[in-house]
């Protein structure tokens, strides 16, 4: 089991992309669902269809911020261990000395 090479950078990266997709998903089906609900009784219907879509549009933003953050954090595991296995590239010295080009 602990013998094959796992990747947790590749498979983080993964996760946010389902969890971004699932996120898409979500709103179309409740773009769909809004409209049919819209569709079957306009007048005493339309605040349901509002809900619907708003639980949607916010599921939407939800998932983009989650999948964004996992990413990120699948950014960091794959950069750690870049540098703890040395092949990043060297941080150069700073000198204060010396003005940076302009």
């Amino acid at each position: 089991m602990f013998t094959n090479n796992f990747n947790a950078e590749h498979s983080i990266k993964k996760w946010a992309a389902i969890i971004q997709t699932g996120g898409n998903v979500f709103l179309v089906l409740c773009i769909l669902a809004a409209f049919i609900i819209l569709c079957v009784d306009a007048e005493y219907l339309w605040w349901i269809s509002l809900i619907v879509l708003g639980d949607g549009v916010l599921t939407f933003f939800a998932a983009r911020f989650y999948s964004t953050m996992i990413w990120g954090f699948g950014d960091v595991v794959g950069n750690t261990k870049k540098l703890a296995g040395g092949t990043a590239a060297p941080i150069d010295q700073y000198d204060e000395t010396v003005l940076p080009e302009l």
